[in-house]
Order: C-alpha cells, then sequence, then structure tokens
C-alpha cells in the first residue's frame, strides 16, 4: 500500500491520476466542529487497494481534483456509518458522491451489530487492533504528526479490507439487493439539510405540548436554529 500525506495541488493530481480507474474508493474525513455550527474539515482520506492519501483542505488551494472523481457516479464511494462524513459534502459542494456503500448498515445483515463501531469491524473482520490513541486528536493542528497521519490511513485501508469481506458474505446471502433503498436514501441530499422550521421536532418533550404552547416552540426553535446557522455556532 502506498501512503501518501497530500499538500500540494501536484500530489494531489499524481494521486488522483493513480486512483482514477477505480472500481471503488474508501472514504473517511476528520473534522472539529466543537466551536461551530457546521463541521470544519480538517483531513480528507481516500484509498483504494494499492494507494491511500490523507489529504489536506487546510492548506490546499483547491481541492478539484479529487472533488471530481469522488463525484464521479461509475465509483463506489465506501464510508462506515457516513453520516457526518455526507453532511460535510452537502455543507461544502452542495450534493453527495454516489453511488455509496455504508459498511455498518451492511454489517448488520451479515450477523454484524447493527451500530457496529468502525474499531470493532475491523477487529471482527480483518482481524486487526486499531490504534485508538488518536480519537479525540486536535485535527486542526498543523503539521500533522506521524501517529496522526498514520491513525487517518487506517481509517481508509481497513475500510476497503472491510467492504470486500462484506461484499462476499452479502453476495453468499443473496442479500446484496437488501441495501439497495437503505443506501438510496443515504444518497439523497436534503436528508442532510437542517430546516429551521422542522428543528421543533427534535426537542425533548415536544409531544407533551398543544396548542400556544407547541406553537411557541416551533417558533423558538426555528428562530435558534437560523440564528445558530448565520453566526456558524452551535444551537445549544
Amino acid at each position: 500500500m502506498e501512503k501518501t500525506l497530500i499538500e500540494t495541488t501536484e500530489q494531489l493530481t499524481q494521486f488522483c491520476e493513480q486512483i482514477k480507474h477505480s472500481s471503488w474508493l474508501a472514504i473517511d474525513t476528520e473534522f472539529i466542529r466543537e466551536k461551530s455550527y457546521y463541521p470544519k474539515l480538517c483531513l480528507l482520506q481516500v484509498a483504494n487497494e494499492t494507494h491511500s492519501a490523507c489529504i489536506d483542505p487546510l492548506v490546499l488551494d483547491d481541492t478539484k481534483p479529487i472533488m471530481d472523481l469522488l463525484f464521479r457516479q461509475d465509483i463506489i464511494k465506501v464510508f462506515h456509518a457516513c453520516q457526518q462524513d455526507l453532511e460535510i459534502f452537502v455543507h461544502l459542494y452542495h450534493d453527495v458522491p454516489r453511488p455509496i456503500f455504508d459498511t455498518q448498515i451492511a454489517g448488520a445483515l451479515v450477523g454484524m451489530g447493527n451500530q457496529e463501531g468502525y474499531a470493532s469491524a475491523v477487529k471482527k473482520l480483518p482481524g486487526i487492533q486499531l490504534d485508538k490513541s488518536q480519537t479525540r486528536t486536535n485535527w486542526a493542528q498543523r503539521p500533522l504528526d506521524e501517529k496522526q497521519v498514520t491513525y487517518a490511513h487506517g481509517d481508509v485501508i481497513h475500510l476497503g479490507e472491510i467492504y470486500k469481506i462484506l461484499l462476499g458474505k452479502l453476495n453468499d446471502l443473496n442479500r446484496t439487493e437488501w441495501l439497495t433503498e437503505d443506501f438510496q436514501q443515504l444518497e439523497t441530499a436534503e436528508h442532510y439539510i437542517n430546516r429551521p422550521e422542522q428543528m421543533w421536532v427534535k426537542v425533548k418533550g415536544n409531544q407533551h405540548l398543544k396548542g400556544v404552547q407547541l406553537a411557541v416552540l416551533q417558533a423558538l426553535a426555528s428562530w435558534r436554529e437560523t440564528r445558530a446557522q448565520h453566526k456558524d455556532i452551535p444551537r445549544k
């Protein structure tokens, strides 16, 4: 496996040339959002069977080469628990890369847990114990150190291994088509956009309110969400 930390346009162009004929790509993101409404993309990891790259959007002037590749519909994009990753794509690029294969959802159809974590899936399928020391690392710091980069590569290198194992199991069980509806829902960009007028349904206890009280909740929740989005700060 050739591993690269990409910090220049030349490196990115070369990597995209190396992987452009892939039938699938494993994808992960590292981001921060503790002090913002929208997630701040700090690192994008992409791998196929032979090449893995940690692409640094904080130092690159242009990520168009890799985005052009990720939005090609003849390449399967493999994620694990992709909700937050796809939210980033919708925020930055107003769409999601498709088609999508989510290994967490697929794992549930072959006897794994319904919410199987990535590290657990890697331990069960390829049989590899991941280093968890960088789970709470600061991905916005620069320069990235060697441990951070190694950890980030592992998130996509082993994801590709999981994908191939799961695909084999699904084919053996004749369950591949069972995933079609779930994956189509994931590919709907609207799914990742928070509409202020709908946010009241996420407020705990809303089912106990009626009439004027419910109307007040709806107005306040909408106002709060709009302000949070406008100021780019957490709704809380």
